[in-house]
């Protein structure tokens, strides 16, 4: 699993952290956090994220592609998880800005605390 964004320069990881939002626009002003988990949540498969997250030749490799795809450029994360894995990995690799949306609050939450 995802160390928490070790290997992050503190600026980065703060700044990631600081991206990492809940999507209100299409649940209503204020946002409606049991529509998020029903249209988003079904589809989420913890262990096959979690399997995602321990597999270092997958991750390696998004690590690579990325690197050469993001370096000053603003990147936009669209459903980063509870560990938001790739928006750190773009934070990692140089890219201007990180923006992470996650529209489950639970898992909005982790990821704020990952990052």
């Amino acid at each position: 699993a995802h160390s928490g964004g070790a290997g992050c320069s503190v600026a980065q990881a703060t700044h990631t952290k600081k991206m990492v939002r809940r999507e209100r626009g299409a649940a209503g002003e204020g946002g409606n956090a049991t529509w998020a988990r029903e249209t988003f949540g079904e589809d989420f498969d913890e262990a096959a994220y979690g399997r995602m997250a321990a597999d270092r030749p997958r991750l390696a490799a998004y690590g690579a592609a990325i690197g050469r795809a993001v370096r000053g450029h603003v990147v936009l994360d669209l459903g980063t998880g509870p560990e938001a894995l790739l928006a750190i990995l773009c934070a990692r690799a140089g890219a201007a800005r990180v923006i992470a949306v996650e529209v489950v609050p639970e898992t909005a939450e982790r990821a704020r605390e990952a990052v």
